[in-house]
């Protein structure tokens, strides 16, 4: 199944100059690449909505290279004059606390995924450098991006009284409320990045309905 996936996404890249296009032509070469692999496939009678898919893939795999791409803070100040007191391990337990509070609130993990996709790209940022040089901003940064990942993704949102809560009244929600602010402006509103349960959700439509018996 995801090897026959990965086949006709081969093909596609190499036919297709802007990996978000689908082109006809493009889409009969996806439906003779499955052709070869599985005659008696129900997942040839869909080539319609397969190429849909796929191009909803390519569609996604553009925004993480472009809009929504990701990169490593640390490495990248790691050589720098100035002092930086956050460090990776800070991120792995602002991680942790991420997965603790989702699972308390019965939220989807998904939404700790979102959040890291906004707090990583906010530390790329001009704005997101004091947050590199200050814990406790960090922190806040951390948690704020929880909150509006979690406002924005899942059915119920957290009160920004709850967050304020979950610091123990270190900050308060208008705290939160002003760095979602500064998020919005320093992530230009790229507020919806693909996740890797989004392409597994994708790729799960690609495959026909007998191989999932």
């Amino acid at each position: 199944g995801f090897s026959c996936i990965r086949s006709q996404l081969g093909h596609l890249a190499q036919m297709n100059d802007n990996p978000c296009s689908l082109t006809n032509s493009s889409a009969e070469v996806v439906l003779n690449v499955a052709n070869t692999m599985d005659p008696s496939s129900t997942f040839l009678l869909h080539s319609s909505n397969m190429a849909a898919t796929l191009e909803t893939i390519m569609a996604m795999c553009s925004q993480e290279e472009s809009g929504y791409i990701r990169r490593d803070a640390f490495r990248q100040i790691r050589n720098h004059a100035v002092r930086y007191d956050v460090d990776p391990d800070c991120r792995r337990k602002m991680v942790a606390w991420c997965y603790q509070v989702v699972d308390y609130c019965k939220f989807g993990r998904e939404s700790v995924e979102i959040a890291l996709s906004y707090l990583d790209r906010y530390l790329e940022t001009e704005d997101g450098l004091e947050a590199l040089q200050d814990r406790t901003v960090f922190q806040l940064s951390a948690m704020t991006a929880l909150y509006t990942a979690v406002k924005i993704h899942e059915p119920e949102a957290m009160d920004p009284k709850l967050v304020s809560n979950f610091s123990r009244g270190i900050y308060s929600p208008e705290d939160v409320e002003q760095m979602e602010l500064v998020f919005f402006r320093s992530l230009k509103w790229r507020l919806n990045p693909p996740t890797a349960l989004s392409f597994v959700r994708q790729f799960f439509g690609l495959i026909p309905a007998e191989a999932m018996d």
